[in-house]
């Protein structure tokens, strides 16, 4: 048992430190423990703190918050299809399978960043 387990640290530290893309690395959600973490604390509130703190309340008006939540998620996806566009999807890409582009150049930088554009808890953004 502790060589199965020791096996798969091995092979889960050589995944996210040798097999990864060098200009992603600082991204927060590129190592699996912080989704399985964040998904853990998501479920825990789901079936055991959210229905505790609701117990004896009504429900919440959201229907303002709902609203404007959908008003940005539209402006940011028109950003990010306009973004798509502008950088040559229209000209430069295909629209079948494309190798993925690993250098430094810059358009294919700026493909990197537009893509996580709707990433808010990215650590370059946190730090900017």
């Amino acid at each position: 048992m502790t060589s199965l387990i020791n096996h798969l640290y091995t092979q889960y530290h050589y995944i996210t430190e040798y097999k990864i893309d060098p200009r992603t690395k600082d991204f927060l959600f590129v190592k699996p423990l912080w989704t399985i973490g964040i998904i853990g604390i998501y479920l825990h509130f789901v079936y055991k703190s959210g229905p505790a703190f609701m117990k004896k309340k009504k429900p919440y008006e959201l229907n303002k918050i709902l609203s404007l939540y959908n008003i940005i998620q539209i402006i940011l996806n028109g950003y990010i299809f306009v973004a798509g566009i502008l950088m040559g999807w229209l000209w430069k890409f295909k629209f079948v399978c494309e190798p993925v582009d690993y250098s430094n150049d810059q358009r294919a930088l700026q493909v990197n960043k537009k893509s996580r554009a709707s990433n808010f808890k990215d650590k370059e953004r946190k730090n900017k």
